[in-house]
């Protein structure tokens, strides 16, 4: 099985994927949300700390916040590590990951504040959603879920033919290629 690490340069093997399902809850005029459950459990395994902390960075590619445990800078640095070295905007998108993830922490209902700057980079009122995405989870509008499986749905008939091969216990055991 190829890992990571050969499938793009930067990138290390990664322990398996955490942070799955999706849930929607209400978020407050205040900027509060209660935490799924099962989230919130993900990051009190991995922090081993008293007082967990939800990290919350504002997405660089979409209008969401990619959240997670301490791990979370690592994986989104090793992200942009696989950008090319001499990119001019690699820098500024390793200074952003350090500047502007936050550090949030969970009241005794399992809820967090959520920072007016974070809010309005995700558009976040009313309903939001809660996506998990393998080693991190995102925060977006409420509608995004049903955005999210509709895109990853309408895939033309070439698309789906290529998802069915690579899917095949023989490609799969050559790690995915076809």
């Amino acid at each position: 099985m190829t890992t990571a690490s050969q499938q793009s340069p930067g990138l290390k093997e990664r322990s398996p994927a955490r942070f799955v399902g999706g849930a929607q809850n209400k978020i407050d005029q205040k900027g509060r949300v209660s935490v799924p459950a099962d989230m919130r459990r993900q990051i009190d395994l991995e922090s081993g700390e008293l007082s967990p902390v939800l990290y919350c960075c504002p997405s660089l590619w979409a209008p969401e916040l990619q959240c997670g445990g301490a791990d979370l800078v690592d994986v989104l640095l090793e992200v942009v590590a696989t950008q090319d070295v001499f990119e001019k905007r690699r820098a500024a998108m390793e200074r952003a990951v350090t500047t502007f993830t936050e550090r949030l922490y969970f009241d005794d209902n399992g809820r967090v504040v959520v920072p007016k700057r974070l809010r309005e980079h995700a558009g976040l009122d009313g309903q939001v959603a809660f996506a998990g995405a393998g080693a991190f989870f995102t925060i977006a509008r409420g509608e995004s879920l049903d955005d999210l499986w509709a895109e990853a749905t309408s895939l033309d008939e070439g698309e789906r033919e290529v998802l069915r091969v690579r899917s095949m216990p023989s490609t799969l055991a050559k790690g995915g290629r076809s």
